[in-house]
């Protein structure tokens, strides 16, 4: 009788390269935000309300401005108290 190998070890596996497939699709954001901006006039923009002031939210919050700011997006905060 054969050996079968399980359906598994028989899956094309590759190797994904994370920071290059980031690259392309910040690319192609950045890309559509200015086709957006040249059709409508109007850039982009992201709100991001934070409630207190923890340092983890200020830091992920922090993250996304600096994204915003690569990619052509505006951003405005509003800071409310705990």
């Amino acid at each position: 009788m054969p050996v079968v190998a399980p359906s598994h070890s028989r899956r094309c596996r590759s190797v994904i390269d994370g920071k290059a497939v980031s690259q392309t699709i910040r690319s192609e954001i950045v890309e559509e935000v200015r086709s957006i901006s040249q059709k409508y006039g109007k850039v982009p923009r992201l709100a991001v309300v934070i409630v207190g002031n923890r340092k983890d939210s200020q830091s992920y919050v922090g993250t996304k401005r600096k994204a915003c700011a690569e990619l052509g997006i505006k951003s405005y905060d509003i800071d409310l108290p705990k």
